[in-house]
């Protein structure tokens, strides 16, 4: 895999990434055989030759690979670059070159450098455990200390359709929080080893389709398109971190 690093600024930085086919030939392998199934014009479901199902489903197979590897490969990129995302990792300028490589770039905002507090002891109150989430939160909030780059607030601002400019107090208030918290639960998952993988995201992904009657793969689709699904990943890594901090308290 060729890396390439582009530092856009002191905060922000574009990784030019080159997967070889051989990284990638059994999930696009795999995505051929699903497509094989769904008929289309001129062929029965399943009797379509292959040249045809790339051709016809050119986009969608691009897409669905880059759902299925894009964060295997930017976790692998940036760990060979000695790089932490610190915001969620947006993907562009994909490009899809059978039996030579899959390219694309990855944007994202590096992690600040901060000390972590005693997260291990955190003295939790409540029994209750939707009240000691919002407490471990609380507590981790008050007791960090970082300096974020406006740029990470504005991020978070464009994920609720708020331009910065235009954010009150309050809004820009609890962007900064969110950013806080989600760079707190990462440093520490990156610390105690704690990742979510496809599995993980693929079950939350069916469970958001079926509450909004689209399919699955539809949705994957959008959020690829749109660069939710590290957004999504980092929401469920989130998740997970608070349940671990909830078991560790002695």
């Amino acid at each position: 895999m060729e890396i390439t690093v582009t530092h856009i600024n002191e905060y922000e930085k574009e990784l030019l990434i080159t997967v070889p086919w051989v990284m990638i030939e059994a999930d696009y392998n795999d995505l051929l055989k699903k497509y094989a199934k769904f008929p289309f014009k001129g062929f029965r479901a399943g009797k379509a030759p292959v040249g045809a199902i790339e051709s016809y489903f050119r986009n969608h197979i691009k897409n669905d690979l880059l759902a299925v590897a894009s964060t295997r490969l930017c976790r692998k990129a940036l760990k060979e670059k000695s790089m932490t995302a610190g915001s969620p990792i947006e993907i562009t300028e994909s490009e899809l070159k059978k039996d030579q490589n899959l390219q694309f770039k990855a944007n994202f905002i590096e992690m600040p450098q901060f000390e972590l507090p005693d997260y291990q002891q955190l003295n939790l109150q409540s029994p209750e455990q939707d009240v000691k989430l919002d407490e471990i939160s609380e507590k981790l909030l008050a007791q960090t200390d970082i300096a974020l780059h406006p740029s990470f607030i504005e991020n978070e601002l464009k994920y609720s359709e708020i331009i910065a400019e235009d954010a009150s107090d309050e809004e820009k208030n609890a962007a900064e929080n969110r950013v806080k918290l989600m760079l707190i639960l990462k440093k520490i998952a990156d610390q105690d080893s704690i990742e979510v993988d496809e599995k993980d995201s693929d079950l939350r992904i069916k469970r958001i389709a079926a509450e909004n009657d689209v399919t699955p793969e539809q949705l994957k689709e959008y959020l690829v398109i749109n660069s939710g699904l590290t957004r999504l990943t980092d929401a469920l890594l989130a998740e997970t971190v608070l349940n671990y901090i909830i078991d560790i308290q002695n």
